[in-house]
């Protein structure tokens, strides 16, 4: 720069070195003006020739004011939870409360667990098939719902599960601190933590035969409905004869939430008996009398109070169809179409006598109506059993 006379000749080297550029102002106070804007707009776009990371980030913050990046996360039920073994589904809401259409990732994690195997999956309804798929795409002030479903280990009674369930926007999911953009406060990430526990249920006797205090005949089907399979709870059942002091010999049975006692021999006429079902922290005890029977060998001898069960013999449910009770073991047991063709042979063994659906080749049979014949030297019985497969 220098003055000469009334005019200022400024001389500023391009930073190319490609150029120079000289102004003349005159050195009046309307000029003046015009020269001090100019030495401003020179040095600002020098500062900012040097500095591109600032100018980057003021452009990225000038841009991200047209759009709110925000969203909210409800949870609709209790953060604790108990089952018994059944699934749980805990319902959410996601809403993009943001100014503008935006992709949001929900998703779900096991935090902790105890028992065995625990299953989670984000499904977008309860008997959903298949899992929520991510992203979803909300536009402005649009809520998203959908279910964590959690299932139990299989055969648990104790233990618990704490989930662990994030959603998070675009703006936060794609960039990261440091790459240049604002993280934060616009961008948005919400979470829940919810804990699911497996408590023993609750063992229940629905329904007896004989009924409590009944009296009933001596080839009377003994068994115990409960309020869900019995199986794993290692249950015991003794038929106990009040009126002798004995123990009666038989099989236990236990199919389709069914325990069920087949005495080895028919019970005795005008007797007391009392049915007693124990396991871990589980009794129930109940009582029934039979009625005053005939002749005792012949009744004890005789085929014609032998019952099947079940009947029908459902296959998906049932392991195998009882015939009982048998008053000898050389009882035989022959199982036929109904044209007449031999399905199996069955011998007696201890009083009771079991088919599991098989023919003779080990296959299982088809679904229909077979005839079956009870033989015990010159006797015979004949009936008919309905099995579904």
């Amino acid at each position: 720069m220098c003055l000469c006379g009334k005019n200022v000749i400024i001389r500023i080297a391009g930073l190319t070195g490609n150029a120079d550029f000289i102004y003349e102002m005159h050195r009046d106070g309307k000029n003046m003006q015009y020269f001090r804007l100019i030495m401003g707009t020179i040095l600002w776009c020098l500062l900012m020739s040097f500095t591109p990371s600032v100018w980057a980030n003021q452009l990225a913050e000038i841009a991200s004011l047209s759009q709110v990046h925000n969203l909210a996360m409800a949870n609709l039920t209790a953060i604790i939870q108990d089952t018994t073994g059944e699934p749980v589904y805990c319902h959410y809401l996601v809403k993009n409360t943001g100014s503008d259409s935006d992709n949001i990732y929900p998703s779900s994690e096991i935090v902790f667990s105890t028992g065995g195997i625990w299953t989670i999956a984000l499904v977008p309804f309860q008997t959903a098939s298949t899992t929520l798929a991510s992203p979803q795409s909300l536009s402005a002030v649009q809520t998203l719902s959908f279910f964590v479903r959690i299932i139990p280990p299989t055969d648990a009674i104790l233990g618990s599960c704490t989930v662990k369930v994030r959603a998070v926007n675009s703006y936060f999911y794609e960039h990261a601190a440091g790459d240049g953009l604002p993280i934060g406060g616009d961008a948005d990430a919400q979470q829940d933590m919810i804990t699911i526990r497996l408590i023993p249920p609750s063992l229940t006797i629905m329904a007896t035969t004989p009924s409590e205090s009944s009296l009933v005949p001596r080839e009377t089907l003994i068994e115990a409905v409960f309020n869900m399979d019995p199986a794993k709870w290692g249950l015991k059942m003794i038929l106990w004869d009040e009126s002798h002091g004995i123990n009666v010999p038989g099989t236990i049975i236990s199919q389709n939430n069914k325990l069920s006692f087949i005495p080895d021999t028919m019970l005795l006429p005008s007797s007391s008996y009392m049915v007693s079902i124990s396991g871990s922290e589980f009794v129930y005890k109940w009582r029934f009398e039979t009625m005053a029977g005939k002749d005792k060998n012949e009744q004890i001898n005789g085929i014609q109070t032998i019952v099947n069960y079940p009947n029908p013999f459902n296959m998906n449910t049932d392991s195998y169809i009882a015939f009982s009770p048998l008053p000898a073991d050389d009882v035989v047991i022959e199982i036929y179409t109904m044209d007449d063709k031999l399905v199996q042979t069955l011998n007696a063994q201890n009083g009771i006598c079991l088919w599991n659906g098989k023919n003779k080749n080990g296959d299982m049979v088809s679904s229909g109506i077979y005839v079956y014949v009870v033989k015990m030297k010159a006797l015979r019985k004949k009936g008919t059993i309905t099995v579904i497969r």
